[in-house]
């Protein structure tokens, strides 16, 4: 998976749901997401209504395609500073 990271508040100027933040929300909904959400083309708490959760889930999972969605989410299911960062977030 590469990633381009652009300084500077480029992504963040164009809308861009690039914050860390946004990057917590995303790990929250993919590690809690039902696989019925993704199947009918995503429960978790992160200011998101089931409805929002299942059309973002929808967008990021169209976006990575399943394969690198399913990479994805086997490589923060267990991660410790993932789960570290989601409780801290909630605090």
């Amino acid at each position: 998976m590469d990633i381009l990271i652009i300084g500077n508040g480029f992504d963040l100027a164009h809308g861009l749901p690039t914050k860390y933040t946004d990057f917590l929300q995303i790990c929250s909904i993919a590690k809690t997401a039902k696989v019925s959400w993704i199947e009918n083309k995503a429960s978790s708490s992160c200011g998101y209504s089931e409805k929002e959760r299942k059309a973002l889930l929808i967008k990021f999972t169209q976006a990575l395609g399943m394969e690198l969605y399913e990479e994805f989410r086997e490589k923060i299911r267990n991660c410790f500073w993932i789960d570290h960062f989601l409780k801290k977030k909630v605090s």
